[in-house]
């Protein structure tokens, strides 16, 4: 049974905003993880992110916190503020500022 249309790449990019991979598992796993169901307050909404996934890149988190950015704050000021920036193999990840 075909899943897409023929002729469609599906890329992983297709899902942010909308669903996790979890690389941890074999095979990985996609989950539901849509940016609508996550709370308004933003160290809330961070807590839920970082729960559900321990680093992020920021193409990967910029659809769960697009809504909370500004005229004066985009998205690097909000990250740069609750969030931490680590380097792994050459990509840049934003973990938990504050680990529990």
């Amino acid at each position: 049974m075909e899943l897409v249309p023929n002729g469609m790449r599906p890329e992983t990019e297709m899902l942010y905003g909308l669903a996790i991979i979890d690389t941890k598992s074999v095979p990985n796993t996609i989950l539901a993880f849509e940016e609508e169901t996550l709370p308004d307050n933003i160290l809330e909404r961070f807590d839920v992110l970082f729960n559900a996934k321990d680093r992020w890149t920021v193409p990967e988190i910029t659809p769960y916190i697009q809504r909370m950015t500004t005229e004066k704050t985009d998205v690097n000021a909000i990250l740069a503020k609750y969030a931490r920036a680590c380097t792994f193999s050459g990509v840049k990840y934003y973990t938990a500022k504050h680990s529990k």
